[in-house]
């Protein structure tokens, strides 16, 4: 009788056979990670141990979770069987002790990563051989761990013999039938203290985030009693500025091809080849960072993304960082030329007359640029489209009209592209004179602000725009879903923006910030100059989101679930 343990063995014989016959798409790490396995089992001084392996793949055996919104049982993929392989099999020969200690796993968002590893939380709190066993997964953010969680306890409760054996509160699950005791925590890294743990198991996920080593140190040292003792490292390629996971991938590297020894680290590097560097659109290539492609992950997804991260930097850089698994500049120009002479366009404003808008405002420093923007939405049932209009207004200095490229604003202050104010500095009551004429012309549902500035301005203007729709909007990151349906809109030419060469101008300025939970935001820092009338824009759009969803600012409190 063919068991479920044959199986399995069955998906890691044809998983090293794909990858040595290249059958199975891969990078050279993989490969050289496979014949690492072959290898083990050759040496005098490892014996691989199946009836552990065994133990493990019974395990998933009656393992239930949820997938395509059904309960099913866990299906482990080809890879997956031969981690569990490559991991739990090879022994110090004659010992109680596991070849390995430590594991990185690496590769690109959504191949079933966290899954797998919280799945694996819940053998070594119950299977692994220990008395009292400690298990802990650092999650990379509070969202991540309560979701990491979330996966752990419906395991236990789709499992009728585990949740027999296993409770569980708002952080861990732990042995409840009085047999032992133990238990398995998640928790998000900056809440994280190892202080007084004695770990037989660390989960580490989304090692891209870290800054330095502190945790991974402090993991080590608490598991330094145990026999068995594993330490698993997961993640996503991420920010550049952030050295610890780059610093794993080049030591993991370095074992793998022998340049050093260290039988205690294991390690699988879904990642693209240098010479693959170049050709990221093809889809051959796409494989060797999504192991689960096609079967987790769906490949008419990864499509539907190259086409936006052809034309637009900033998802190029989302592409390539997160569905490609490569390090990349974390700073991206933002829209190409392409599309912004496809959306600045000559508006008819009599047309816009009497029409309900939204206001953002970018008010600067006393001596340089600042916008206002206004929002046009036409709705036509669910489908939204939007107009805008965005004027910009400097002081009369004239060596503000002088900027970074050789670009000379006094053209476009003559031509009236450009306001200029009668006085050196910003004027607030020019700035309330503009303010009034738009409330004159147009009907003035909402109006969003950078909260950090403008106090006195906003409090002049609230004698005629109401402080109800008035609202304060959270700048940084707390743009990002903002700046992201405003590159939808334009790539689905959805917006049009009135065709005011300051706003090109604008455009080709701005650079696109990431940080580490892929949220957008403007950075000035990078900036080749002013993007006062993107700032603007993307606060009106926002409050438009904000008056639509909820004035609350519970769309604006969701943009930021993720940190």
């Amino acid at each position: 009788m063919h068991t479920y343990c044959d199986k399995q063995w069955d998906q890691v014989q044809e998983y090293i056979d794909g990858i040595r016959d290249g059958s199975i798409i891969s990078c050279k790490e993989i490969k050289l990670a496979v014949e690492r396995f072959v290898q083990d089992n050759k040496r005098d001084d490892i014996e691989v141990r199946v009836d552990q392996v065994d133990l493990v793949f019974k395990f998933f055996s009656i393992l239930n979770a949820e997938s395509d919104d059904e309960i099913k049982q866990f299906k482990l993929l080809p890879f997956q069987s031969f981690i569990i392989a490559a991991l739990f099999g090879p022994y110090k020969k004659g010992t109680p002790h596991r070849k390995y200690t430590e594991a990185f796993l690496y590769m690109a968002r959504k191949n079933g990563k966290t899954t797998f590893a919280s799945a694996l939380q819940i053998y070594f709190l119950l299977m692994d051989g220990e008395i009292f066993p400690q298990s802990i997964l650092i999650a990379h953010s509070r969202d991540q761990s309560r979701r990491a969680l979330e996966a752990l306890q419906g395991m236990v409760m789709y499992t009728p013999s585990l949740a027999e054996k296993l409770k569980f509160n708002n952080r861990s699950v732990y042995i409840g039938d009085g047999t032992t005791q133990g238990f398995s925590e998640t928790v998000p890294s900056k809440e994280a203290s190892l202080q007084g743990y004695k770990l037989s198991t660390c989960i580490l996920d989304e090692i891209h985030t870290y800054s330095d080593q502190k945790l991974y140190t402090a993991a080590k040292k608490g598991m330094s009693s145990k026999t068995k003792p594993m330490l698993l490292m997961l993640s996503t390629a991420g920010d550049e500025s952030k050295t610890f996971c780059k610093d794993r991938i080049a030591y993991a590297q370095k074992v793998l091809r022998g340049d050093i020894d260290d039988d205690s680290s294991f390690a699988m590097l879904y990642m693209l080849d240098k010479e693959d560097l170049t050709k990221w659109n093809k889809e051959e290539c796409w494989y060797k960072s999504n192991p689960a492609l096609g079967q987790i992950k769906r490949i008419d997804f990864l499509r539907d993304e190259l086409k936006k991260a052809k034309y637009f930097p900033s998802s190029r850089y989302d592409f390539l960082t997160y569905e490609l698994n490569m390090y990349t500049d974390s700073m991206t120009k933002w829209i190409s030329q392409e599309y912004l002479d496809r959306i600045l366009k000559e508006l008819d404003r009599t047309g816009l007359l009497g029409r309900e808008v939204y206001l953002g405002a970018d008010f600067s420093e006393v001596k340089d640029l600042s916008s206002v923007a206004l929002l046009f939405p036409y709705e036509d049932g669910e489908d939204v489209t939007f107009k805008a209009l965005i004027y910009y207004i400097i002081p009369n200095i004239k060596e503000k009209q002088q900027r970074k490229g050789n670009i000379n604003l006094k053209a476009w202050i003559e031509e009236d592209h450009i306001i200029q104010c009668q006085k050196p500095i910003i004027d607030d009551e020019e700035i309330l004179d503009l303010l009034r004429d738009i409330e004159d012309k147009y009907d003035i549902c909402g109006f969003g602000y950078d909260k950090r500035a403008a106090t006195k301005l906003i409090a002049g203007s609230n004698q005629f725009i109401s402080e109800r729709i008035t609202k304060p909007i959270q700048q940084g990151f707390g743009l990002s879903s903002a700046i992201k349906e405003i590159q939808s809109l334009i790539e689905t030419e959805k917006l049009t923006i009135d065709n005011n060469p300051v706003t090109n101008w604008n455009f080709n300025n701005v650079h696109i910030g990431h940080d580490d939970f892929g949220n957008w935001s403007f950075r000035k820092t990078k900036s080749l100059d002013a993007i006062d009338g993107l700032v603007a824009l993307t606060n009106a759009y926002k409050s438009w989101e904000l008056e639509i969803y909820g004035g609350s600012g519970l769309v604006q409190e969701l943009s930021l679930l993720s940190k």
